[in-house]
């Protein structure tokens, strides 16, 4: 969550910053590829993104918390155009971020015009819960994909602990970090 009050990552570090801050620093795209793309596949060009960025010119990068010293390990934000950014959550992590348009609905991993419970419900009224249940559901599925197909009794617990959590948000939130944690280790 980014807002002019606080800056929230969903991260399993919980990062966050209060009151919301940023530090405006000046990179090139070499600077981007070089530092932080790393590895004998890394794309060298924005083109190769397909993003719309200058290729050698400075272009601004925000770092959310002020953070910066080495802003290799710190988290950044650059916008590539009116509706698409790139962020580093970490170093193993980077994400393309599209504006959602405003009549866009939360999409978890079930159909909402099935949603039953009343975690369900929340989690078909939140894009935070939303996007947390795909990560639970993709997590399960590379689970059993990676053999780990004894644990379906589990599962049904763990769906039963998350269905007592009822509509509360935070509940909710916090078994699907930990379920999405515990089946990624896999």
């Amino acid at each position: 969550m980014i807002g002019t009050r606080q800056v929230r990552f969903a991260d399993f570090r919980e990062t966050r910053c209060e009151p919301a801050s940023w530090k405006r620093e000046s990179w090139t795209w070499k600077d981007l590829v070089d530092k932080v793309f790393v590895g004998p596949t890394s794309a060298a060009t924005p083109v190769d993104w397909r993003v719309k960025a200058p290729a050698k010119g400075k272009m601004v990068v925000h770092v959310p918390c002020g953070q910066s010293e080495t802003w290799q390990r710190a988290s950044w934000l650059v916008t590539v155009g009116p509706d698409l950014a790139i962020m580093e959550l970490d170093p193993e992590t980077v994400l393309f971020l599209a504006r959602r348009k405003t009549d866009a609905k939360p999409k978890p991993s079930f159909s909402c015009a099935k949603a039953s419970t009343a975690s369900e419900k929340a989690i078909c009224d939140s894009f935070v819960l939303a996007a947390w249940d795909r990560s639970v559901a993709l997590a399960w599925q590379k689970a059993q994909e990676a053999g780990i197909n004894d644990w379906i009794d589990e599962q049904k617990a763990w769906l039963k602990t998350r269905d007592d959590c009822a509509a509360e948000a935070a509940c909710l939130e916090a078994a699907m970090k930990q379920r999405t944690a515990k089946l990624s280790r896999f």
